[in-house]
């Protein structure tokens, strides 16, 4: 059975499982911001019908149907990527009993991909070349921790920045368009149009989970700086001890399962710089 699971492209599993994440992660956001431009919509063309309760309850049904299926996926990809994370640190391989629930999951295209004859020479995920144990691990983890206090701050900049942009605007619009309205003497109903569409504008931020996006990413990113100042330490010991480093271990694992997800434009913009620094200071 050992010999049979190293045919499987483990690392592309993990891969895969966090991209089919992703998409029903973005699937979940489209379907949160789509009831907001229906309702936009049949508020201009003045539809109040029960079709058009039933359309946005229908999207907004399929949204939180998106980010239960992400939030699975999501589960079964950390799953992998601690035993992975152990494998190469302490030299741990996926018994039999890991390898049948990970693979009794995946889809055909899934299971099929991993299976499939690789072509070129993988690049290592870890750049230690120490021997499998605890200073393994910490030099492991502190290129892990580093990694993700860097790309979750990018994403918590982003968020924020577009948390502020649309506020902003939309609030900009809004007196603007109500300006305009008293001084040309506009009647009433469409400047409380304008306010209804504002307000739903204001909260759309909030429910679409821009907000919580930006608080998970500065919550992630804060963890993973104080994280990877421990791994630092443990690396300085020269022979750190398990426990310790386990326990570091764990709590990396427990604030990246909590955090939202990268998405991997991100990484893929940030991993040239990300790479070379740690290479000129680190390897």
């Amino acid at each position: 059975m050992a010999d049979d699971r190293l045919i499987y492209n483990w690392d592309l599993y993990r891969d895969l499982r966090f991209d089919a994440a992703k998409r029903w992660w973005i699937a979940s956001v489209v379907g949160k911001v789509l009831p907001f431009l229906l309702g936009l919509y049949f508020i201009w063309q003045g539809y109040n019908t029960v079709y058009t309760v039933i359309a946005v309850a229908a999207v907004s049904v399929a949204s939180d149907i998106c980010q239960l299926r992400s939030d699975s996926i999501k589960s079964d990809a950390e799953a992998i990527l601690r035993k992975l994370d152990f494998r190469d640190s302490f030299g741990w391989d996926l018994t039999a009993s890991d390898a049948l629930d990970l693979l009794a999951r995946v889809p055909d295209a899934t299971f099929s991909a991993i299976t499939a004859p690789r072509t070129e020479e993988e690049q290592p995920y870890f750049s230690s070349t120490a021997e499998p144990g605890p200073l393994r691990a910490a030099e492991n983890f502190l290129l892990s921790s580093w990694w993700s206090k860097h790309l979750a701050t990018d994403m918590f900049l982003l968020c924020l920045g577009l948390t502020i942009a649309a506020i902003t605007v939309i609030l900009g619009t809004m007196l603007l368009v109500l300006a305009s309205c008293h001084a040309f003497g506009t009647e009433q109903g469409p400047a409380e149009q304008v306010s209804r569409i504002a307000t739903s504008s204001v909260l759309l931020v909030f429910s679409a989970g821009l907000v919580r996006l930006t608080i998970g990413y500065w919550k992630f990113s804060n963890k993973a700086d104080l994280l990877a100042r421990k791994f630092e330490d443990l690396v300085k010991q020269g022979a750190p001890n398990h426990t310790d480093v386990l326990k570091a271990i764990g709590d990396y694992h427990l604030a990246r399962a909590s955090s939202p997800l990268i998405p991997t434009w991100i990484q893929n913009m940030r991993k040239a710089r990300l790479n070379r620094l740690w290479a000129q200071f680190r390897a």
